[in-house]
């Protein structure tokens, strides 16, 4: 079995309100990096919540919505790094924390995307996890 991993950074075509099926110079694009473990510890520390443990997150509860906001906002602001084809009021907007404040604009359904396609990206696939048993 070869170990392969990959530093560089990833580009990702979210799914959000049929945006993959837009011609390509259209299309919402945002690159990213994986998370090590040690950025899982750091997220960690600066969220209170556990991605390694699965999030236990109950949305019910007060403040777990903040919470969760913090987490996706962090992740987001540190481990995106170029977005495409956003543009709020005519301005294009292309970095992370410039699209962290326009959630408004932009909806959280869109970050909550690209924050779950970075975490899953970051754990590996299935094929990875057989192939170390």
């Amino acid at each position: 079995m070869a170990l392969k991993f990959s530093r560089q950074d990833q580009v990702y075509v979210p799914r959000w309100k049929n945006n993959r099926e837009l011609p390509e110079t259209e299309q919402i694009r945002v690159s990213y990096r994986t998370l090590t473990v040690e950025d899982m510890f750091s997220i960690q520390r600066e969220t209170k919540i556990n991605l390694l443990g699965g999030m236990d997150l109950n949305l019910s509860e007060v403040g777990a919505w903040d919470r969760y906001w913090d987490l996706i906002k962090f992740v987001i602001e540190k481990y995106t790094s170029i977005w495409k084809n956003i543009e709020v009021d005519g301005k294009a907007l292309t970095e992370p924390k410039e699209i962290t404040g326009e959630i408004k604009a932009l909806g959280l359904n869109l970050l909550a995307e690209v924050f779950q396609q970075v975490v899953s990206a970051s754990m590996g696939t299935d094929e990875e996890e057989k192939n170390s048993l």
